[in-house]
């Protein structure tokens, strides 16, 4: 629970419904509504073949108001997918990349502005936990790394004032910034770290485990 947004896990459909009925019960006590339409049922570890056919039979009530099934949906800045397809998730990093690239761009963040060195610290400090906010739980393939790491190079070439046919590892690496992917790499240890150090009924530790051991 964070705030007012409350998320409900279960392995089972029954569980799930029984978990919604408490909640609808509660809010009747104390007076306060959900909002069916940012009300959501995300079903993970179907194929898509199981997914069209298992909706078909089943549904999901809060109280009276029927919820919907969503391939996708956002939640506090992160993009939850039901299947693993990651073409979404990179789409949305790349424009934000792309966004944060042209806000530092008109604070000074390129040649003939800021000191070079200036400028990465505020690429390392602001642009890249925007770019890649949520990336420690992304399920990548090479050629993501390769599209996320483009929107990284052309922000290195324009803060040295470089040309675009530059390498992007040379243009990089005279800032001492790492990759794209080793960035991510590095995000996923840290939270690895957090899982491991978490209390033994944490359910995100139990969601955790129970995918690594399938």
């Amino acid at each position: 629970m964070f705030a007012d947004d409350l998320t409900m896990l279960s392995r089972l459909k029954s569980g799930l419904d029984r978990m919604l009925k408490t909640a609808w019960k509660y809010s009747q006590k104390w007076r306060f509504n959900f909002s069916v339409t940012k009300t959501v049922i995300l079903i993970f570890g179907e194929s898509q073949q199981e997914h069209e056919a298992n909706n078909r039979s089943r549904a999901w009530k809060l109280g009276s108001q029927i919820l919907s099934e969503k391939g996708s949906w956002s939640n506090l800045g992160k993009l939850w997918l039901a299947n693993r397809d990651s073409k979404e998730i990179v789409s949305k990093a790349t424009c934000a990349g792309r966004e944060v690239c042209f806000m530092l761009m008109a604070v000074g963040t390129r040649y003939g502005g800021l000191n070079p060195m200036v400028s990465s610290n505020l690429w390392r400090k602001i642009g890249i936990p925007k770019f890649l906010y949520g990336s420690e739980l992304w399920q990548l393939k090479m050629n993501n790394y390769i599209e996320l790491e483009k929107v990284q190079n052309i922000m290195v070439r324009i803060m040295q004032g470089l040309l675009p046919g530059t390498s992007g590892s040379a243009a990089r690496g005279l800032l001492g910034l790492l990759s794209v992917e080793a960035e991510i790499n590095k995000r996923k240890l840290y939270f690895l770290g957090r899982l491991i150090n978490m209390g033994a009924g944490a359910p995100c530790r139990r969601v955790f485990f129970i995918r690594l051991l399938r």
